[in-house]
């Protein structure tokens, strides 16, 4: 059973393959479109449409349910899918797929477990920690803008996490911290 976002992404499929003369989109035709895909270094492109990021982007936030609509991750979860070498979120046909195969509900949990950890690693250091805690916590409670908590409230957030997560009390979410905690929510893994 196809989710909302694996549906928007072979309804894409079809309609470019019908676009090229084609009536329907078979599995291997569908991974042959894929193949010929293009990567340029700040588009969504494809043999016949070139789209900025922030076009495609648009196009996403259209398709799919207000949830995403309001993420304040988007841009930081365009920037890993990406595959550009300038590093500037800007994201190819194929990066879009594979965003959207790893958030599907196909995807092991561990699959999104490694992409969560990404995403939540703003200094990609490979570890979650206090900054990027603060950086997460600012993003969900819209604290730049509300002022909802102040660095009291929030550092108490973070020694409470941290306490919960970092198994071996350095101060760091590793990879594997991370998956263990994230094996014992349930939704994590829808």
């Amino acid at each position: 059973m196809m989710n909302r976002a694996d549906s928007v992404v072979q309804e894409e499929v079809n309609r470019r393959q019908v676009r090229k003369g084609r009536s329907k989109c078979s599995s291997s035709a569908s991974n042959k479109v894929k193949n010929k895909k293009r990567r340029t270094n700040t588009s969504v492109t494809n043999t016949n449409t070139t789209l900025p990021c922030w076009e495609a982007q648009q196009k996403v936030e259209e398709e799919m349910d207000k949830e995403i609509q309001a993420n304040p991750f988007k841009r930081r979860i365009c920037r890993i899918f990406s595959t550009s070498k300038l590093n500037n979120g800007s994201i190819s046909f194929e990066d879009f797929l594979d965003m959207f195969s790893a958030f599907s509900e196909a995807a092991p949990a561990d699959v999104k477990a490694e992409y969560a950890f990404r995403i939540l690693d703003f200094n990609d250091n490979g570890t979650i920690d206090r900054s990027d805690l603060i950086k997460f916590l600012t993003l969900i409670t819209g604290n730049e803008v509300h002022k909802i908590l102040n660095e009291t409230e929030m550092g108490i957030i973070i020694d409470m996490i941290m306490e919960d997560i970092d198994m071996d009390g350095d101060e760091r979410i590793n990879l594997s911290e991370f998956h263990h905690i994230a094996s014992k929510m349930p939704d994590f893994a829808r």
